[in-house]
């Protein structure tokens, strides 16, 4: 079936500095692509597929058989995965997708940098692709924390890959699985072979796509859809920060390991501005409620005095209402 959505462009500039990109991208949430953010990276003359069976085949990963909704995972070395996609003509590919960095791969932070357009002082996560022609990440979003989306910078690495995007004012007319099931950052539409009975309100989304070659990197805004199809064998890096600071505390609160963003310990990480960037200090409260009680106070100290006054108020009332 022909897919009659309309597609535009994603603009194609060349690396410029982080001031800019944060002011033109990063704040309205415009996506973009850019050239020679990375060519000093010695991953772009030295990483391929047999560079990585040669050094780290012997290396156990994870890998994706079936498509990230309908598929499972197994435990298997690199090597035996390169040589299965290497001989298999496959329609649906198996893929080696999300493996965090560092990782089982300490070894290839000495191929790469944290790109410039990362902000500063924050948690970003890290995490390697490396997979065959005609692998497809369908439509979603990166917002598995419900408390942020996220911003993503996808850097091809070797091949190319297509990407097509929806902006978050079309979600009427993606089709989201239900909330709260393992699928629900996931569109239930088909976007290479669209069913348009079913989903008649896909047909006017309008579709922002382009092709990212190897040494470019694309910004996808935090709660963009994105539809990612590889080309050719491809390795990707991709770079993911939350929106808002909150949300990374929250984050880091919420794991075994308590860091704080931005300066010193000692240092508040929360001040009013970043509570409106939230949603306001009732926002504020219900992410903290989501917390471990052990860990509240933790969260109370990393606020500067208004903020902290305000959010145990907030809390209390929520303990009274309760």
């Amino acid at each position: 079936m022909a897919n009659p959505v309309t597609t535009t462009p994603i603009p194609h500039l060349d690396a410029m500095k982080r001031v800019d990109f944060t002011r033109y991208y990063v704040d309205p949430g415009e996506p973009v692509v850019l050239s020679g953010a990375v060519d000093s990276w010695p991953a772009l003359d030295k990483w391929s597929h047999s560079w990585f069976r040669d050094r780290f085949g012997a290396r156990t990963v994870q890998v994706s058989f079936g498509g990230p909704l309908e598929g499972r995972r197994e435990s298997m070395t690199l090597g035996h995965y390169l040589d299965i996609i290497a001989r298999s003509a496959a329609s649906v590919q198996p893929y080696l997708r999300l493996e965090p960095l560092p990782g089982v791969f300490p070894e290839l932070s000495e191929d790469f940098a944290l790109p410039r357009y990362c902000p500063a002082g924050r948690n970003v996560a890290v995490h390697l692709w490396i997979g065959p022609e005609r692998t497809v990440q369908p439509f979603h979003k990166d917002n598995q924390n419900p408390l942020s989306p996220v911003h993503n910078l996808l850097v091809q690495v070797r091949g190319r890959k297509l990407v097509s995007l929806v902006s978050a004012d079309q979600d009427e007319k993606m089709y989201r699985y239900p909330p709260g099931s393992a699928r629900a950052n996931y569109s239930q539409v088909d976007y290479i072979h669209p069913d348009h009975e079913r989903f008649p309100r896909f047909r006017t989304t309008v579709v922002a796509e382009t092709v990212v070659g190897p040494g470019e990197m694309i910004f996808i805004p935090a709660d963009t859809w994105h539809h990612v199809r590889a080309l050719d064998p491809s390795i990707s890096l991709s770079f993911w920060w939350y929106r808002t600071i909150i949300a990374d505390v929250v984050a880091s609160l919420s794991s075994s390991v308590v860091r704080r963003p931005g300066g010193h310990p000692s240092e508040p990480a929360i001040d009013v501005r970043d509570v409106d960037e939230f949603g306001g200090i009732w926002a504020l409260a219900l992410a903290t409620r989501t917390l471990p009680p052990a860990r509240r106070p933790l969260m109370i100290d990393t606020c500067a005095e208004p903020v902290a006054v305000a959010l145990r108020a907030a809390l209390a009332h929520l303990d009274r209402r309760d």
